[in-house]
């Protein structure tokens, strides 16, 4: 339930320890950080947003490093479950580098090269390019409105209901609402539940 914002790495160093994890640095897959958000962090060498752990239910949002500018999982492992990942940046990979994830959004975001993911497996995801697998697909996630900053899921889009409920592995999502509130559980940090 926490913010995270504008934290920042060390620029020299071991690259690993010190100057990965703008934001979250874990070294366990068992380090868990659940609904918050990760905003504005940067890691001179990986994971501007986070560098290992399991991210559920987070928003990983403006971050930048030079691999993973939202999340890395080379140095740490890790995954995210039901987590956004939008407008980061990094030399390589805005979006995540490496690790498993399942029931996320990784859209629209910038690197030099793989622009929103690389060397990373997706199950029931939406993300650029597709990598095929179970449930993936490329589409516009129709957030309410992203340039406000509301990555909430509008009504009509693809990711509501296209998750995978054996991956949910908690009741709430971001912001506090009920986790599954359709016949599946939405892709990303947010729920669908009521008219806005």
């Amino acid at each position: 339930g926490f913010i995270l914002a504008d934290g920042a790495t060390r620029g020299t160093g071991d690259a690993g320890t010190e100057q990965s994890g703008g934001g979250v640095w874990a070294t366990s897959a068992d380090a868990l950080i659940q609904g918050c958000e990760l905003m504005n962090n940067t890691a001179n060498s990986d994971g501007g947003g986070a560098s290992g752990g399991r991210l559920e239910n987070c928003l990983v949002r403006g971050n930048s490093s030079g691999f993973g500018g939202g999340a890395s999982f080379y140095f740490c492992p890790g995954q995210l479950i039901n987590c956004t990942v939008v407008s980061n940046s990094a030399g390589d990979s805005g979006g995540v580098y490496g690790g498993a994830h399942a029931n996320s959004i990784v859209q629209f975001n910038q690197a030099s090269s793989h622009t929103n993911h690389d060397a990373a497996s997706f199950i029931y995801s939406c993300l650029s390019p597709n990598p095929g697998g179970t449930g993936n697909f490329d589409a516009n996630p129709l957030f309410r409105n992203a340039a406000t900053g509301n990555y909430r899921l509008a009504y009509s889009s693809p990711c509501v209901d296209a998750g995978d409920n054996a991956q949910v592995h908690s009741a709430t999502a971001l912001g506090g609402g009920v986790r599954v509130a359709g016949n599946a559980v939405d892709l990303g940090a947010y729920e669908v539940l009521f008219a806005y």
